[in-house]
This record gives structure tokens, C-alpha cells and sequence, in this order.
């Protein structure tokens, strides 16, 4: 009897042990996902890692950061890819990528993940008196306001290229002043590196008209 219940414990201890050994030789590998190029049109994706097992079917999760709300989740088969902007629900503006921990023989391939945010900006022009055009652009990112190109357009016809100036650290900018209806346009710009992507969509100023002043007789 004694060598039954001797026999019994040792099974049970290595029914506990196994899965205990198992679980010891999973490998947690890296995996990193990073932003390779991005247009207007699409945004191209990389994943990488030490294991190549890492690289295939998987499953990639598109979160609306203000909401909470998953809106795609594509299983990948490359290791590179590309997401179309028009997949991006209209009025999301913050987005993570993740991929998601997956289990593939022996391997746990760990998490990784981007951002991609798109900003909102107003811009502002009209003439300031001292025979200059200016105005303010905003963004809702900061990084999207500095050094951006403002160009000035004489839109009475067809539009005329009539000037531009960068803006400053506060977005402010400033042109000579000059008759005829202005319009004044910040261009698309994209801020990238590897773990993010920033959209400084583009915008334009209301339209105004300036006159010049009558010149003084001597």
C-alpha cells in the first residue's frame, strides 16, 4: 500500500512539474513594429526581430486613442506593410499600432507599438497696419506650428504665388502687404521617425482684401 501512495505522489509531482518546465522554456523574443515611410496616401510599416517566426501572421490592433475604440485589426503576413489613410475613420486623430504578443512553438514575440496623429489647425491672415500681411497659424500639436512654410496667394483670378515667410516658435508670420484679395496656405507636412507619425494637415486662411492707401499730395 505504502508503495502505491509512493508511486501515486511521484506521478502527481511530475504531472505539476511538466508544465512548469514547459512554461520555462518559452523565449520571449522582441518584436518591433516602426514607421518605414508615410504619404498622403498610405503609411508603411515594419516589423522586426530576432526570430523571423516573429515576422508572420500577426495581428495588428488600430486604437482611436481619444475613444477606446478598435477600428481595424489586420493579421499581417510580411514583415513590411502598408495601412491606407483611408482606412482611418474621419475625425480620429490619435491612433496607436499595436502588435499584438504571440505564441508561435516556443517563442513568445513580445508587443511593440506607434503612434499616428493627425492635427487641427487653424490659420489666420490679414493686413497689420504697418504695410505687412500677418497672422497666426495653431495647431493642436506644437510640433506642427514652428519653421512651417506660410505662403501668401493673390486669389482675385486664378491664385498668384505672392510671397511667403516661416513661422515662428508661437506661429506667428508675417509678408509684405501688397492690393489685391490674399489667401494665405500652410502645405501638408509630415514629422516621422521610427516610433511615430505626425500629420500637420493643410490648411488655409480665411480670405481678406487690402487697398492700397491713397498717397499723400506734396
Amino acid at each position: 500500500m505504502r508503495a502505491v501512495i509512493r508511486m501515486a505522489s511521484v506521478v502527481l509531482c511530475c504531472v505539476a512539474v511538466v508544465p512548469a518546465i514547459a512554461e520555462a522554456k518559452v523565449k520571449p523574443t522582441p518584436t518591433q513594429i516602426a514607421v518605414a515611410e508615410a504619404d498622403l496616401d498610405s503609411i508603411r510599416l515594419e516589423l522586426s526581430s530576432p526570430s523571423k517566426k516573429c515576422l508572420r501572421e500577426r495581428t495588428l490592433t488600430f486604437v482611436d486613442l481619444d475613444t477606446g475604440a478598435v477600428f481595424l485589426r489586420p493579421v499581417v503576413r510580411e514583415a513590411s506593410f502598408s495601412v491606407a489613410l483611408s482606412d482611418v475613420p474621419q475625425g480620429v486623430t490619435r491612433v496607436r499600432v499595436m502588435a499584438e504578443p504571440a505564441r508561435i512553438a516556443n517563442r513568445l514575440c513580445e508587443s511593440d507599438s506607434v503612434s499616428i496623429t493627425f492635427d487641427f489647425a487653424t490659420l489666420s491672415g490679414s493686413p497689420k497696419g504697418d504695410g505687412t500681411f500677418g497672422g497666426v497659424l495653431f495647431s493642436s500639436v506644437e510640433a506642427c506650428e514652428p519653421n512651417r512654410t506660410i505662403s501668401l496667394y493673390e486669389i482675385s483670378a486664378d491664385p498668384v504665388f505672392a510671397g511667403s515667410d516661416f513661422a515662428d516658435a508661437s506661429g506667428a508670420w508675417t509678408i509684405a502687404a501688397a492690393a489685391g484679395t490674399f489667401e494665405a496656405r500652410a502645405d501638408l507636412l509630415i514629422l516621422r521617425d521610427r516610433d511615430s507619425v505626425i500629420y500637420c494637415l493643410p490648411v488655409a486662411s480665411p480670405a481678406w482684401t487690402f487697398e492700397e492707401p491713397p498717397e499723400e499730395e506734396a
